[in-house]
């Protein structure tokens, strides 16, 4: 990931490792809605990508449809890292903690 890019990202709110990432340079797509996704910060740099997410192909994705749709993977199956989004955090271990 460039210095440049940022993507920010969404998570359903009823499945929240169901997420999308959006470039910030590109609108957000029509099916993000209110009632069932929330925004779960912004992807500033490689640190913080969540578990599952993946540069190559957010950035291709982005190219071709304006999102990158992912699966993140709970925290159980690897170790959350510093710098990730609060809300995702969250949303992947039910606390604001952080394993590293």
């Amino acid at each position: 990931m460039s210095e440049s890019e940022a993507f920010n990202l969404f998570c359903r709110k009823h499945e929240p490792t169901l997420c999308c990432a959006v470039s910030q340079d590109l609108p957000v797509p029509s099916f993000i809605q209110g009632e069932t996704w929330e925004f779960a910060g912004t992807i500033t740099h490689e640190d913080q990508e969540p578990p599952g997410f993946h540069t190559e192909a957010a950035d291709e994705a982005a190219r071709l449809t304006g999102y990158y749709l992912f699966q993140a993977l709970p925290a159980g199956v690897v170790a959350l890292r510093e710098g990730w989004p609060a809300p995702l955090v969250r949303s992947l271990t039910g606390s604001d903690a952080i394993c590293v």
